[in-house]
């Protein structure tokens, strides 16, 4: 009795479009955090980071790759999303709702659409933590003791 009331509590669960969808902002959220981490502490090894294939650009041009990684990839989920709905209301509305609950429940529709903002938001914790370590970087080496 406890299996199958279990199995329709994660069922329920896994039908709703934005459990899957928080799920794995968080996770990119939480990759983004623990990537930083391992950055700030040294754990990656010096062939690593000295290869050709790595940003070796300052804080300056590190922060202006994230805006334009960050600046494109919203326009691209806002067309996205707006794509999507609209085409998704003209369908429902000729062949009923239950096209939008097929839809909102396949799995492939729901990691697909998140997709996009997952790796957005893990671009813009990396983008912040850039600013906030070079700033500081910055104030410490300007002399300046207030701003460090």
């Amino acid at each position: 009795m406890l299996k199958k009331t279990g199995y329709k509590v994660l069922r329920f669960l896994t039908d709703k479009f934005w459990i899957i969808s928080g799920l794995m902002v968080c996770i990119g959220i939480l990759a983004a955090i623990g990537l930083i981490e391992v950055d700030r502490n040294g754990w990656l090894p010096d062939t690593l980071l000295t290869g050709s294939w790595l940003y070796n650009g300052g804080g300056t041009g590190a922060r202006t790759l994230l805006g334009a990684v960050v600046s494109s990839t919203i326009g691209v989920a806002g067309t996205v999303f707006s794509i999507t709905i609209a085409a998704l209301s003209l369908a429902a509305g000729q062949m009923g709702p239950r096209l939008l609950r097929n839809f909102t429940q396949d799995r492939g529709n729901q990691i697909t659409l998140v997709e996009d903002a997952e790796r957005n938001i893990g671009n813009r914790a990396d983008l912040r933590d850039v600013r906030h370590r070079f700033a500081r970087f910055d104030a410490a080496c300007s002399g300046r003791p207030d701003y460090a």
